[in-house]
């Protein structure tokens, strides 16, 4: 028998769904919230350029310009930034100024849909 829990959750706005989901995730990413804040703001930033090829996006997304709309947004400092891609990058969430393809989370039609698998294990 398969249970599924089904529990919606109003967000407003892309920007703070990708927080959310995030901080959903952050036990399992083991990430401070500073860090978390830039993950999710770089998901975002992610997701808002969908449309243009791999190589070109990550650019963008890491580029001098979106590293100071970053701390804008955030109201961190370039160091603190810094810091915490150096964080994302030791957890490998960034690797080589890229989100891996198993991190790229992108929405449709509004709407981001979390499974979760918990599995029993009878070794313990």
């Amino acid at each position: 028998m398969r249970n599924r829990i089904n529990v919606p959750i109003p967000i407003k706005g892309k920007q703070k769904l990708y927080r959310a989901y995030v901080e959903l995730l952050q036990p399992l990413l083991k990430i401070r919230k500073r860090e978390a804040d830039v993950y999710a703001y770089l998901l975002y930033l992610n997701n808002e350029k969908k449309n243009l090829p791999d190589n070109d996006r990550f650019d963008l997304i890491f580029s001098t310009k979106y590293r100071n709309v970053i701390t804008e947004e955030l109201g961190i400092a370039k160091s603190v930034l810094q810091n915490c891609f150096s964080e994302l990058r030791k957890n490998s969430l960034i690797v080589n100024n890229q989100i891996p393809e198993g991190h790229q989370v992108f929405i449709d039609e509004n709407t981001l849909d979390i499974t979760f698998k918990l599995k029993i294990d009878n070794n313990e």
